[in-house]
């Protein structure tokens, strides 16, 4: 339990990061060391944050089942 309690975790990480870096990839680098969120990021993500998940549109689903699908493969694999 403690191997795969462990296995998800570093899944979990895995998949922050790749949410991180994809806001750090989308966003303006400031001098200051700042980012700032373009609009239309800010849009879309409050859209997304406010809508449950049977009222996305197909295209939103599939970030949410590609994430699932790490995990669904990480479990098939004990």
């Amino acid at each position: 339990m403690n191997n795969q309690r462990e296995k998800l975790a570093t899944l979990q990480h895995e998949i922050w990061s790749d949410w991180v870096r994809h806001m750090f990839e989308v966003s303006i680098a400031n001098p200051d060391g700042t980012f700032t969120i373009p609009s239309k990021y800010v849009k879309q993500w409050q859209h997304e944050i406010n809508t449950a998940y049977d009222d996305l549109t197909e295209e939103e689903k599939d970030g949410d089942r590609k994430q699932v699908d790490k995990i669904t493969r990480l479990l098939d694999s004990e």
